[in-house]
């Protein structure tokens, strides 16, 4: 999905210290990023729980899945992947 453009990966790291998250090797194709000022946490801009977090977001950024965990975003993926093709 990534590689057909369908997919978007952002990880950002909102407690890790900035060197570690430097020395971090994220997949080339993900967007990285750090919160540096601490706004996440501070802002309450996510309600994360526990790391790591994902949350699906659409096109216009409204959350379709919230603190997911891997096997609950491939079944988004398949029911969403069946609905296309039922249409």
């Amino acid at each position: 999905m990534i590689d057909k453009g369908k997919l978007t990966v952002l990880a950002i790291t909102p407690d890790a210290e900035y060197d570690d998250w430097l020395n971090h090797k994220y997949p080339d194709n993900w967007m990285t990023g750090f919160d540096k000022n601490h706004e996440i946490y501070d802002k309450r801009l996510y309600d994360i729980q526990y790391l790591p977090s994902l949350y699906l977001l659409d096109k216009s950024k409204r959350v379709l899945l919230k603190e997911a965990n891997f096997s609950r975003l491939i079944n988004y993926f398949a029911r969403d992947s069946y609905n296309i093709k039922q249409k």
